[in-house]
């Protein structure tokens, strides 16, 4: 969640989501979370709990393509999950927050 690590980039998600009137409490109730801008955090994240490449980019997480091979579809955005009736997480919304060139 955004606020519970405190990390220095997820800076910028605090204060878009504190400047729409959500504080912490919301951000967790919604599960929001903030994405680092790194073009393969995540993917390195799922491969250390030995998620196969394949896995991620079937989910939609991460894509295959470009000259970086597979790469993070949401880094640098505050990211929050969709849930259906039961709960369950069916896909996720995310907003950009940072210029992707970097």
């Amino acid at each position: 969640d955004v606020y519970k690590r405190q990390s220095p980039e997820a800076e910028t998600g605090r204060r878009f989501l504190t400047g729409r009137g959500f504080d912490a409490e919301a951000a967790a109730h919604f599960g929001v979370g903030y994405a680092p801008k790194g073009w393969d955090v995540l993917l390195g994240h799922l491969r250390s709990l030995k998620f196969s490449d394949d896995q991620p980019v079937e989910a939609g997480l991460v894509a295959r393509g470009g000259q970086r091979g597979i790469y993070d579809r949401f880094r640098g955005r505050l990211v929050w999950p969709t849930r259906g009736p039961s709960a369950h997480v069916l896909g996720f919304g995310a907003r950009k927050l940072l210029d992707q060139a970097a």
